[in-house]
């Protein structure tokens, strides 16, 4: 009786936290059970930990027969149909892309850790022609040197004049972590940095455009969820959702978020939708690049103002995103 007990107390906890994740990622449950210890970087691999527990269904499903214990094959179909719901609504559906003939933007954001060489900033601003970079983890100077003298140098090895890009940097969050870096060409838009009183652990800045068409940007860095600093990282993750996506709408937030769209806070967001969503599940992994698809966690995103820009194209390569988007044109309405 204690055993039934007991194994029916583990399939309901099993059981709950995948339910609320896949059915009810907005609820207050889901935002509570993806920001515990374990399940939350388990959270993070959605669809390669459906696959292991299919796996792992089929052979206990086997191993019943072997063992003729009509017990394990109750719990191991239990397994795979929790499986089945993790990989079918584990994850958000994919988005449809459009063409709207207007303005577009080319926009990178890639965590470099701080190292960058000429060829990546060849990639990016001259094969590429990126309009804008994001980088969430790079300082702009070496000890000693003149501001912005790193970049300068790179953008000058590669026959590229740093007359015609702004560079931005986030404050200085004595985190021991290279701050939050954003470049942008200047034939694309002029930017001024506005003070922000609510900053993610590892940086954050805003860049409001002087010019209407031209969206706000906001690039940021959160603490990962790692021991020590889970608290931190679901403050970051509140400070997206309360204090960044609510107060800028129409501003697109880019960056590391270390955190996937239905953890905490972030599963609250309505105003703006993921522009990796326009991907299959299986193609939408930002991290590691040195790992199969399968188990690659999507933690870098891209989101966007809902109804106010398409995907155009979409790559992912070696952890950082490259993007084409298109601005929707706004509708005019004749009396």
């Amino acid at each position: 009786m204690i055993k039934t007990f007991l194994s029916a107390l583990s399939v309901i906890l099993f059981v709950i936290p995948i339910i609320a994740y896949s059915f009810f990622p907005s609820s207050n449950l889901n935002i509570w059970l993806s920001t515990r210890p374990i399940l939350a970087q388990i959270y993070a691999f959605p669809l390669a930990t459906a696959t292991m527990a299919a796996i792992l269904s089929f052979l206990f499903f086997f191993l019943s027969f072997y063992k003729k214990n009509k017990q394990i094959r109750f719990y191991s179909g239990i397994l795979l149909l929790l499986s089945l719901i993790l990989l079918l609504f584990g994850t958000d559906k994919t988005l449809s892309s459009a063409s709207n003939k207007t303005k577009t933007l080319k926009l990178v954001t890639w965590n470099v850790a701080n190292q960058i060489e000429a060829q990546h900033i060849e990639r990016i601003f001259s094969h590429f022609d990126a309009d804008m970079a994001i980088f969430p983890e790079l300082a702009t100077n070496i000890r000693g040197e003149q501001e912005n003298q790193r970049i300068k140098l790179l953008f000058h090895q590669v026959g590229l004049s740093m007359a015609n890009y702004d560079i931005f940097t986030s404050p200085p969050t004595n985190s021991g972590i290279a701050p939050v870096t954003v470049i942008v060409k200047k034939s694309y838009g002029f930017y001024t940095e506005a003070k922000t009183f609510h900053t993610t652990r590892f940086g954050t800045i805003v860049l409001h455009s002087r010019k209407q068409n031209i969206p706000d940007i906001i690039a940021l860095h959160t603490a990962p969820p790692l021991p020590g600093l889970m608290e931190i990282w679901k403050q970051d993750l509140n400070i997206i959702h309360n204090q960044l996506a609510s107060k800028y709408p129409k501003a697109i937030i880019a960056g590391d978020f270390n955190a996937t769209m239905r953890h905490g806070a972030l599963a609250k967001i309505s105003s703006h939708r993921d522009a990796l969503n326009v991907l299959p599940p299986f193609e939408r992994g930002t991290w590691n690049s040195q790992s199969p698809k399968l188990f690659n966690a999507t933690i870098d995103h891209i989101l966007l103002p809902k109804n106010h820009y398409y995907v155009k194209d979409l790559d992912i390569y070696r952890n950082h995103i490259l993007i084409i988007l298109y601005k929707i044109a706004p509708l005019v309405f004749i009396n």
